[in-house]
């Protein structure tokens, strides 16, 4: 499996419950040792840094502070926060991919000189329609910080900020060994329209309407509880029945 497909994976994850989105972001980015892949890079573990705990400090403090910022929220305002704290970890992630991309590109481009052209033309046609809809969900992303009243816009902030270092710190764990073969270099090459279609198509989820992203959240939680088996309801206990009293017969005389 490739990083890019495991990346990919990591993102459709996010959503599936915000509080440990980014452990499995984490989860997401580990690659076996040794591990060649594709567009052109081995992946080894560096061994002068010690292995990540488990959870993590930041992680651990991420959660607390999500815990703290959504506690006091109605279910209306903790889905907008969500939606705000999803968006911003999905354009991220986006992010790394066209970086590790971008790596790849040159270290191909620099050891197979016959294939630059093709590379950098290719990678500068998928940055161009990438950075496009970046810069599209970064402005919506922006405007619902903006728009809502629940929460300090900082606040906000700098959650998104805890969760840009807790992913430095899940990244820069894996060193990055390039492997440049022609035949793993003109896989890249193959593989970049379906790369582009899938970051396009991710974070265009980012774009729809807030109105229309609220209600269909609200429409799921309500197809969940419905969907939930109801109790039954407890047993009627038979009522209790008073001892007859027998009465005494008169004595006779």
């Amino acid at each position: 499996m490739t990083r890019l497909f495991l990346i990919f994976s990591g993102i459709l994850l996010l959503c599936v419950s915000p509080f440990n989105a980014m452990a499995q972001d984490a989860a997401a980015e580990q690659v076996p040792a040794g591990e060649v892949t594709p567009e052109g890079e081995a992946e080894q573990p560096v061994d002068n840094r010690p292995p990540l705990k488990e959870p993590s400090k930041k992680l651990k403090s991420l959660n607390e502070d999500l815990a703290k910022l959504t506690g006091e929220l109605n279910d209306d305002e903790r889905r907008h926060f969500f939606m705000i704290y999803n968006s911003h970890n999905m354009i991220a992630t986006v992010k790394h991919v066209e970086k590790e991309v971008g790596g790849a590109i040159d270290a191909c481009s620099k050891n197979n000189p016959d294939m630059a052209d093709k590379l950098n033309a290719r990678y500068k046609e998928w940055t161009s329609a990438v950075d496009e809809k970046i810069s599209a969900a970064e402005a919506n992303r922006d405007n619902m910080v903006m728009a809502q009243d629940y929460a300090k816009p900082k606040t906000i902030k700098s959650a998104m900020k805890q969760a840009d270092g807790l992913r430095k710190e899940t990244q820069d764990y894996m060193e990055r060994v390039p492997v440049t073969s022609a035949e793993a270099c003109d896989y890249l090459l193959n593989k970049m329209d379906e790369t582009q279609d899938n970051m396009i198509e991710l974070l265009q989820a980012t774009l729809v309407s807030v109105p229309q992203a609220m209600q269909s959240a609200s429409d799921d939680a309500a197809a969940a509880r419905a969907a939930a088996p109801s109790p039954e309801p407890a047993a009627e206990s038979a009522p209790e029945q008073e001892p007859a009293i027998e009465e005494e017969s008169a004595p006779a005389e």
